[in-house]
């Protein structure tokens, strides 16, 4: 009996369905996207960051200034005169952090929400509630010309990069669809407060008593809110009058252990003279911070 065979080709080697090619097409197109996004924005970052070589031309100094980084990035800056220092200084510190200044700035200011939306409303009607924005402006206009003159040279530092970097501003910007307005000598000024603002962490807690006080009155108060103990032990006596020298000397004798202060050593062997040599005023006010500096004359 006579059979018929059929033969086929068979298909061509490596040939895949239509899907698995597209797919690959499609990840071979998103794996290039990633890459031409991952170099542009490498790209992008990296031309915002501090030119740390060469010369740089700075509109508003009167004489040539020395900028010199350490290992760490840290810049120390080496000028003729005052003015050129914080000249220099405003431009390299907007060199380095001119998002972070702006963005302090517009949250003393009240102007937050302008750049990040609604989520910052209520910072900024609490900084205008308090009344910062005008709290800057009485500040900046009763400064002396000196210290006027000094801050000026600031802002021309920081007004100096930021008018020849439009192209090459920090990031940010980018992304939040904006352009730093120039710096004024009012903005300095809120950078300082609204540090102090975030530093002092119970003003509101302070207004809360007061509104307390008010109600319940000082007796019901002093109950709710004691500020003593009968088990408190002072490590340190009330400090005298500025004018009372006599009684400082004696303060300054007495031994450690005492209900006195000062060191072990130091409180039993200060001398009166000594003491005289300092402004009383000045030698008991007692500063407090979280930062500690030390000054080499």
């Amino acid at each position: 009996m006579a059979t018929t065979a059929t033969v086929r080709p068979a298909p061509a080697l490596g040939a895949k369905h239509p899907i698995v090619r597209a797919l690959g097409y499609l990840l071979a197109l998103l794996l290039t996207l990633v890459l031409l996004l991952g170099g542009w924005g490498y790209w992008r970052v990296r031309m915002c960051l501090p030119q740390l070589d060469g010369t740089v031309r700075v509109a508003g100094l009167g004489a040539p200034v020395d900028v010199l980084r350490d290992a760490h990035g840290v810049p120390h800056v080496r000028a003729r005169s005052l003015e050129d220092l914080l000249c220099a200084q405003g431009y390299v510190t907007a060199q380095d952090r001119l998002f972070q200044m702006d963005l302090s700035r517009r949250l003393a200011e009240g102007e937050l929400a302008e750049i990040v939306g609604e989520g910052a409303l209520r910072l900024d009607i609490e900084a205008r509630t308090l009344g910062i924005p005008q709290v800057l402006e009485r500040a900046a206009a009763a400064a002396d010309e000196p210290s006027r003159k000094l801050m000026d040279a600031y802002v021309r530092g920081v007004n100096a990069y930021i008018s020849t970097h439009t192209a090459s501003l920090p990031v940010e910007f980018a992304i939040l669809h904006y352009q730093p307005r120039p710096w004024r000598t009012v903005d300095s000024i809120a950078v300082g407060l609204n540090m102090f603002k975030s530093l002092s962490t119970t003003w509101q807690e302070d207004l809360v008593r007061e509104r307390i006080l008010a109600k319940v009155g000082s007796d019901l108060y002093a109950d709710l809110f004691p500020d003593h103990s009968p088990l408190d032990r002072p490590v340190a006596v009330p400090l005298p009058q500025p004018t009372d020298v006599e009684a400082v000397e004696r303060v300054s004798r007495r031994p450690f252990g005492e209900e006195g202060l000062g060191a072990r050593g130091a409180t039993q062997t200060a001398e009166p003279q000594a003491i005289r040599q300092f402004s009383i005023s000045q030698a008991l006010v007692a500063i407090l911070g979280s930062n500690n500096w030390v000054v080499n004359v």
